[in-house]
């Protein structure tokens, strides 16, 4: 059985789908743990939300709400 690591046809999907989410400038996409950290950031993100992938990653996704919501 091939895993993502070892299979080259693989990798090479999930690479050009990671490439293909960060060129993406309108939209901010984003993926969230359970447990409520942001595990990816793309560039619309970036962009839209004035925060770098260096800044958000492993963060928890409330940071983003006041209190008040």
């Amino acid at each position: 059985m091939s895993s993502s690591y070892t299979d080259p046809l693989r990798w090479s999907s999930n690479k050009r789908f990671e490439l293909l989410v960060q060129a993406v400038t309108d939209y901010a996409i984003y993926m969230i743990e359970p447990d409520g950290t942001i595990a990816s950031w793309n560039t619309g993100a970036a962009r839209l939300k004035g925060y770098s992938q260096e800044e958000v990653i492993g963060q928890h996704f409330s940071r983003f709400f006041t209190p008040e919501d």
